[in-house]
């Protein structure tokens, strides 16, 4: 895509959109095998990955806190009812 077609900034949802696919092809059927995965993004990649793995409301994303340079795992589900199993304590405390 040309840099002149490029949004100048996208929403949660919008970000959801582009990086879910590959969620969905490389690291769910990782984890539905029991395996571990390690996603590493820009914040607000990451937020929103966050957001739908843990099933967030709008006002908990809003007190989202993920670190810079800190593991953040999360107990999400893949969509199927399977763990994510991505938990740092006190990563998601307070939502």
């Amino acid at each position: 895509m040309p840099d002149e077609q490029l949004p100048a900034e996208e929403s949660l949802a919008q970000t959801l959109q582009r990086c879910w696919p590959a969620v969905q092809q490389h690291a769910l059927p990782v984890l539905q095998a029991g395996g571990t995965v390690l996603l590493v993004g820009h914040g607000n990649a990451l937020r929103a990955l966050t957001a739908h793995l843990e099933q967030l409301t709008a006002h908990q994303v809003q007190g989202l806190v993920l670190p810079t340079g800190v593991p953040a795992p999360t107990g999400g589900r893949t969509g199927d009812g399977h763990s994510a199993s991505l938990d740092v304590p006190g990563t998601l405390s307070g939502l």
